[in-house]
């Protein structure tokens, strides 16, 4: 079973679970709303139907985990600027799957929006009419976490592996991390107090952002994961910055 938060603070995505899978609520859309009049609304709508169908276009190729585009010109108030990007680990049509249905329900859901985003597990997908490509925003912060406890006799070695383990993935994704996979990366250590059990992470940031803002980014992030969260089972927190 997991839970929602969201603190008003930066999308960068980091996760740690013990347990290999979990449950977690359906992502919804997060939008802001337009203040244009009706026909720059017109005009940003038809952009925004345009770079959302090159986004899903792009995806289909199986080419790339990341991709941003613009639509509309440059610098003008109807332009829409946006992007995808894929979790490292994941399989090229499990990428593509997710951006058709990430821009599809954007689409639908996010008709007139100046701004919308999408997490999945599996994906990220964003647009605005703001640029805002390599830079660095500290809002909205999204996170899950499993509401069951760590079962341990001693949480606070938990809480230190898992810390610990945090700090190493985080640094791994700011520095290349996998190959091909720039700004992502995966960790795994042992929960020795834990039988059979291991502590799985991971950290990613959408591959336009720098490996220093990428590592302030992921780093903004474990620092606001909530005190009561660090001894759950899994939990997991994006930030517009880094995904």
């Amino acid at each position: 079973m997991a839970k929602y938060f969201e603190l008003k603070k930066s999308f960068a995505m980091i996760a740690a679970r013990e347990l290999s899978s979990r449950e977690k609520p359906s992502p919804k859309p997060s939008t802001r709303p337009l203040t244009f009049t009706s026909r720059k609304k017109q005009r940003l709508n038809f952009n925004l139907d345009k770079l959302l169908a090159t986004l899903s276009s792009v995806a289909a190729t199986g080419t790339t985990l990341f991709y941003n585009t613009t639509a509309g010109g440059s610098n003008t108030p109807d332009t829409v600027y946006g992007l995808f990007n894929c979790r490292g680990v994941v399989p090229r049509q499990v990428c593509q799957d997710c951006v058709a249905r990430g821009t599809k329900e954007l689409s639908s859901k996010c008709e007139f929006e100046k701004e919308g985003m999408l997490w999945r597990d599996q994906c990220f997908v964003r647009y605005s009419n703001r640029y805002f490509f390599s830079v660095v925003e500290k809002e909205p912060i999204l996170g899950f976490f499993n509401t069951i406890n760590v079962t341990t006799n001693n949480n606070t070695d938990f809480i230190t592996t898992l810390a610990k383990t945090l700090t190493q993935v985080v640094a791994e994704a700011a520095n290349s991390g996998v190959p091909g996979n720039k700004n992502f990366a995966t960790k795994k250590a042992s929960l020795s107090l834990v039988e059979s059990r291991s502590l799985y992470t991971c950290a990613d940031c959408t591959s336009d952002l720098s490996s220093k803002d990428c590592y302030a980014c992921l780093h903004e992030a474990i620092n606001s994961i909530p005190g009561v969260v660090w001894e759950r089972l899994g939990e997991e927190l994006g930030i517009l910055a880094a995904d």
